[in-house]
């Protein structure tokens, strides 16, 4: 007997999703449309990828590279007034680092990211379709200028999301 695979469900696109006004639905039908003010968390994983990239997640945060674990020391526990998730899921990815409410992405490019400029730019624009702005530093950059880096970060987690204003 031949097995069927099913597709996993995927958001809409551009991520966000329409949520009933009220808990419990609200007779009106009217819905909030946060596909521009939020980006999907939720369901921006593939269900059948997120196993696989959760376990390789928590191996890449317990072995963070060394520009990765500067600049985590400077963007935990909301050092900087900023809630960061470190090597978080996102669709097929893992980011280096991520604040959901800002709607913004941290990546620390090292050496390798010189030969693979279109592949950082195609991971880009789908996290960007997902809602999410996304900054990238180089290692030298976090190794010599990581106030720079810092004030940068805080800089462009308080400008709203592409698609608008941020929803709380």
């Amino acid at each position: 007997m031949k097995e069927r695979k099913e597709e996993a469900p995927q958001p809409p696109e551009g991520g966000g999703y329409s949520v009933p006004v009220a808990e419990g639905g609200d007779k009106s039908g009217y819905t909030f449309d946060l596909s521009n003010r939020i980006p999907s968390v939720l369901y921006s994983a593939n269900p059948y990828l997120y196993k696989v990239l959760k376990i390789r997640a928590e191996e890449m945060r317990a072995n963070p590279t060394r520009t990765e674990k500067i600049l985590w020391e400077k963007l935990k526990n909301k050092q900087i007034g900023i809630k960061f998730r470190q090597q978080h899921v996102i669709n097929k990815f893992i980011v280096d680092f991520c604040s959901i409410k800002s709607a913004l992405i941290i990546e620390v490019d090292g050496a390798i990211h010189k030969n693979q400029k279109e592949a950082d730019a195609e991971r880009t624009r789908i996290l960007e379709k997902e809602g999410y702005k996304v900054i990238r530093f180089t290692n030298k950059e976090i190794f010599y200028e990581i106030d720079t880096v810092v004030k940068k970060i805080r800089e462009e987690a308080t400008q709203p999301p592409k698609g608008g204003g941020r929803y709380h």
